[in-house]
């Protein structure tokens, strides 16, 4: 869940620095190149949380076939 957690503040915090440049005009044209960056690593984490916890519970079933058979 940590993993999950950190994806979304970069995601949160990428979304929010993108919005304040745009609604700048022109905005920092530096910020503006680094929040895709920082959009892209918070994806990037949320989508290896989520393939985590998918194997996560597909062991857990594998398992829990086990022990019900």
């Amino acid at each position: 869940m940590l993993e999950q957690d950190t994806a979304r503040e970069l995601i949160s915090e990428a979304s929010k620095k993108l919005t304040e440049a745009l609604q700048q005009g022109q905005g920092n044209v530096q910020s503006v190149k680094v929040d895709p960056v920082m959009l892209s690593a918070g994806n990037e984490k949320l989508n290896e949380a989520a393939k985590l916890l998918a194997d996560i519970r597909l062991k857990k079933e594998k398992i829990s076939n086990k022990l019900h058979q």
